[in-house]
């Protein structure tokens, strides 16, 4: 029986799709794989029922926004797992921010339901064909995708900062620095994430987190 590993996968991937497989890296032991929209319910139905390869556990499914790659804006990731051999690697389809669509997975592994529903509800892609493709987690009029980053640093409600226990030595550093209390201007130089509106984390939490100040 042919011992399946990350030179295996690669290559047999490469015999059956050629070109189609636009790049393969490998990072902490696993594979990103990038390959053609074209391709990928074909690919990922071969990977499964393969009787070598046999990758028959879609372990997520989720979106990434690169706003500053044109044309290859979104991303819809898919993690694989080979239970039987015990091997893991991600799939990497580009989309234009344009046109976000992409065939639905669901045929091939049900479970695809709800994470496609995720990724359009956060980023705004369009599983084409998909039996029940609306939001999921917020509410039903939204109409924004709150992790595209395309929104302000800070929430345009001050207020919201100020919302932190200052009488707390922990968090008074947070947003009264040289003994003033700062102002939204002042703070903005203080955040580099930003994981969207209305989300229960603020950006100026990972960018003191990220600065060693804890």
């Amino acid at each position: 029986m042919t011992k399946v590993d990350n030179q295996v996968l690669s290559e047999q991937m490469i015999q059956k799709f050629g070109t189609q497989i636009i790049s393969i890296e490998e990072s902490y032991d696993t594979l990103d794989v990038v390959v053609e929209k074209a391709i990928i319910i074909e690919l990922i139905s071969w990977l499964k029922v393969d009787e070598t390869l046999r990758f028959n556990f879609l372990t997520s499914l989720c979106g990434v926004h690169f706003p500053d790659q044109k044309d290859r804006e979104s991303s819809v990731v898919y993690h694989l797992h080979s239970l039987t051999n015990n091997v893991r690697f991600r799939i990497h389809v580009f989309l234009p921010i344009s046109n976000p669509e992409i065939p639905t997975l669901t045929s091939v592994f049900p479970a695809a339901n709800w994470m496609e529903r995720e990724t359009f509800e956060f980023y705004g892609v369009k599983f084409t064909g998909h039996p029940d493709l609306r939001i999921i987690l917020n509410v039903e009029d939204m109409d924004y995708h709150p992790l595209l980053k395309q929104y302000p640093l800070v929430d345009a409600v001050p207020e919201q900062i100020k919302m932190i226990n200052i009488s707390d030595d922990n968090f008074k550093k947070y947003h009264v620095l040289n003994g003033k209390e700062q102002s939204e201007q002042e703070l903005n130089q203080y955040n580099y994430l930003n994981p969207g509106p209305y989300t229960p984390c603020h950006p100026w939490y990972f960018s003191e987190y990220f600065k060693n100040e804890w």
